[in-house]
């Protein structure tokens, strides 16, 4: 009941082991199952959006659900005998391979999450050599809508310094996430800028806000890049495809200051 736990789950468990997953996987832009979904449902899987209701005529062995979704049906369920198990949200890449090992553990499946685990780690390992042939980490500042900042200490941060970025957020008295004013961004900018998007978000002005003119202004001076949800909410293998953007970005300041 949780839209990361069921990449990870389809991941590593067997088809028939997979009673259901959530509907936001299905819909949701930032889902990183949507071009598998259809396969499933063709196999009777079902999706579900968190009720009980929906959970107890599978009778299933275990019910995957994070600390603050769908709280009270894992409650109920709990009540009612059922196995429910609970995770925390990824906030470094170590966090990642962790949640591989326990899911693993979970399905039965530690050959297969050991494999997962041994991936993500050469194309961890890879991706730091890139950054480090390069000099001295430059500054990135993480912004979502509302110009809320994400520090070093987030899933998206560690990435960033992964690929060889010093996270500007510090400068600014920001470890986790936190706001920022334009001013501060105008006055004390980063060498550059990510814009990490989340596509189900509707428009707002927080949302807009992104397109201040004077933020397209500064996007004038330095490098600015999207990136969509679908590769950094999740504690993911997608997380390192969000870390290899950035070293791209990266690649793309260095060549702008040799020419």
């Amino acid at each position: 009941m949780n839209m990361c736990l069921d990449q990870l789950l389809v991941d590593l468990a067997d088809p028939q082991q997979i009673a259901s997953i959530t509907l936001l996987s299905a819909v949701s832009l930032a889902s990183g199952l949507k071009g598998e979904i259809e396969p499933l449902l063709d196999q009777g899987l079902v999706l579900n959006m968190g009720r009980a209701e929906e959970v107890l005529p599978l009778q299933p062995d275990l019910v995957l659900v994070d600390f603050f979704s769908a709280q009270p049906t894992a409650t109920v369920l709990r009540r009612l005998g059922y196995r429910v198990e609970a995770f925390a949200f990824a906030t470094t890449l170590d966090d990642v391979v962790a949640t591989l090992d326990w899911m693993g553990g979970l399905l039965g499946q530690e050959a297969r999450a050991e494999a997962e685990v041994l991936r993500f780690e050469a194309e961890r390992a890879a991706i730091l050599a890139a950054s480090q042939e390069t000099g001295p980490p430059p500054s990135l500042a993480i912004l979502t809508p509302g110009l809320r900042l994400q520090g070093r200490e987030t899933l998206l941060g560690d990435a960033a310094a992964l690929a060889g970025w010093r996270n500007k957020a510090e400068d600014w008295g920001v470890e986790t996430f936190g706001a920022l004013s334009l001013e501060t961004l105008i006055t004390d900018p980063p060498d550059a800028l990510v814009l990490a998007l989340d596509q189900d978000t509707p428009a707002s002005q927080q949302v807009v806000l992104l397109d201040h003119p004077a933020l397209t202004a500064l996007a004038d001076d330095l490098p600015v890049m999207q990136l969509s949800s679908d590769t950094w909410v999740c504690g993911t293998r997608s997380i390192l495809q969000a870390a290899r953007s950035l070293l791209d970005l990266r690649a793309t300041l260095d060549a702008k200051g040799q020419s």
